[in-house]
């Protein structure tokens, strides 16, 4: 197939890649060293790399996912497995998760993070004494991760722990996390307070997030138009948030 490939005219680099991960899967053998180089000569092909890799972790071929991953550099690596667990995170996937989780461990990358995804799988079980735990591990692990916290106040939010809930997005924010969830909590934190001006300025950094955050970001932006007495604006920003509604995790619904 690759003769005839390059017979018609396609570069050897473009198929090299391909054939390396299906010879791969075939054999059970990953070519480390000639798939760490492919793939730093490939970095175009990187997200089609790691929707490969995604697509495996949600089959028999989890092991390889792992092997595939390791590949990756370093950072490059850990993203992609942050990505893979948002996505089972918001499908609500406590098995999915707990593989994000086992494959950092099994990379040796970094720990608190999958000691966090552990705590997320657990929330998402409704097993309240292992995730806060596996949280008590991560925030020990990354003392001063933004991302620890902005992921401990979702399991709060989860747990059903208002006051923890709280403080997790407190530090993420203060940390510098560019979380959405986490900065809606404490702008409706500071409004609840009488803070009008910085809740505000809560918002006057760009704020990142999935549905939850979204839609929790939107109705704190509502709020604090609201508290100004411009009423047809915060109907307005709460039509965006209710627009969110159907997609936040059925494991934070309820919660939320």
């Amino acid at each position: 197939l690759m003769d005839r490939m390059q017979a018609a005219g396609v570069p050897p680099a473009v198929i090299h890649l391909p054939t390396l991960l299906w010879s791969a899967i075939a054999s059970g053998r990953v070519p480390m060293a000639e798939l760490r180089q492919a793939v730093r000569r490939n970095k175009a092909r990187l997200p089609a790399y790691l929707a490969f890799v995604e697509a495996l972790s949600r089959g028999r071929h989890r092991d390889m996912a792992v092997s595939l991953l390791a590949a990756l550099p370093t950072p490059a690596a850990v993203e992609a497995v942050d990505r893979i667990a948002q996505a089972a995170e918001e499908r609500g996937e406590a098995e999915h998760v707990l593989w994000a989780a086992e494959a950092l461990h099994r990379l040796e990358l970094a720990p608190e993070r999958a000691m966090a995804l552990a705590a997320t799988a657990a929330a998402i079980q409704g097993n309240r004494r292992a995730a806060a735990d596996y949280l008590a591990q991560a925030i020990a692990l990354g003392p001063d991760q933004p991302g620890i916290y902005a992921r401990a106040a979702r399991i709060h939010l989860a747990l059903g722990d208002p006051g923890q809930l709280k403080a997790a997005a407190a530090k993420a924010v203060m940390l510098g996390s560019a979380d959405a969830f986490a900065a809606a909590v404490v702008a409706i934190g500071l409004l609840e307070q009488g803070q009008k001006r910085e809740a505000r300025k809560i918002f006057a950094v760009q704020r990142y997030g999935d549905s939850l955050g979204a839609s929790l970001a939107h109705i704190a932006q509502a709020a604090i138009v609201a508290a100004d007495e411009e009423f047809d604006d915060a109907a307005r920003v709460m039509e965006l948030a209710t627009q969110e509604l159907p997609d936040i995790p059925s494991w934070l619904r309820s919660e939320t």
